[in-house]
């Protein structure tokens, strides 16, 4: 309750919306030159109630693919791409499909696995790194 009015989700979002759009208009030096990409970091459980608003409002963005790309960074533990499978999947279900995908890993990544993460993803090779 705000002033004793109900906050919908609308409101976050809506907030969230405008709050990247400043951003992403907030010059970058003293000839008030825009900057050409704003990264929005966005971390956790796309399952995660409190990640709602956040993902809505990026929605409104992800509406034109030329300016807007989505990359997925995930951890390989050990030799094993199933969590960070896992991880894809849920956001593909939530409508959120990768353009690139970055692995983070403590051991070399095999072409096979790259390959594997690709096939389920909806990727080509080379867009999985």
């Amino acid at each position: 309750m705000y002033n004793g009015n109900k906050i919908g989700l609308s409101n976050y979002v809506s907030a969230i919306i405008e709050w990247i759009k400043d951003v992403c208009n907030q010059p970058v030096d003293e000839k008030n030159k825009l900057q050409n990409i704003c990264i929005i970091e966005l971390c956790g459980d796309i399952d995660n109630h409190e990640m709602i608003p956040f993902t809505e409002a990026l929605k409104y963005f992800k509406g034109n693919k030329k300016d807007f790309m989505h990359i997925n960074i995930s951890k390989i533990v050990g030799k094993n791409s199933a969590s960070l499978l896992t991880f894809v999947q849920k956001w593909r279900n939530k409508g959120w499909n990768a353009d690139i995908i970055i692995c983070r890993s403590n051991h070399e990544i095999s072409e096979t696995v790259k390959e594997e993460i690709a096939a389920h993803s909806s990727l080509q090779l080379q867009q999985v790194n």
